[in-house]
């Protein structure tokens, strides 16, 4: 490994733990108003948001090797609706019932209120990774291999 390559990992670490941290105290200012106001709506929807942000910017450095190779000009539409819809409900679901949009009960909306902090969060980095890791050249749209007879 060179010493370039050592930077730039540091850097985007440095850059991944400064994120993280606006993000906590973010979290801990609305959460302070939360209880002295009793609005948690800005709170559950931040909680909802940041590990979507956090998710896209794992996946940048990935997206940038594909911009750079030019492998960056489709979306992969299959993983995105197999593995970021399910993602989205997860997310949502909670958050639809919290806030009594939707007055049907949705399925696994009890299990997942009772986990909140961590199922959901998961779920909404993974949409947020997901979302980037999608920008890609499908199979199907490479150039065909030349048929060469001999």
């Amino acid at each position: 490994m060179t010493i370039k390559k050592f930077i730039s990992y540091f850097c985007y670490t440095l850059v991944m733990i400064g994120a993280l941290i606006v993000f906590l105290l973010i979290y801990k200012s609305l959460n302070k108003q939360a209880e002295m106001n009793y609005n948690f709506i800005p709170v559950v929807t931040f909680s909802l948001l940041y590990p979507i942000l956090l998710g896209v910017l794992f996946a940048l450095p990935g997206l940038l090797k594909r911009v750079r190779k030019d492998n960056a000009k489709g979306f992969n539409l299959g993983k995105f609706l197999g593995v970021g819809i399910p993602a989205v409900y997860v997310m949502v679901a909670p958050l639809l019932s919290f806030t009594n949009i939707i007055s049907i009960d949705l399925p696994l909306t009890h299990v997942l209120l009772s986990q909140y902090t961590g199922g959901v969060m998961i779920f909404s980095f993974v949409f947020g990774y997901i979302t980037i890791d999608c920008i890609r050249r499908d199979r199907g749209d490479r150039e065909p291999v030349p048929n060469v007879q001999s």
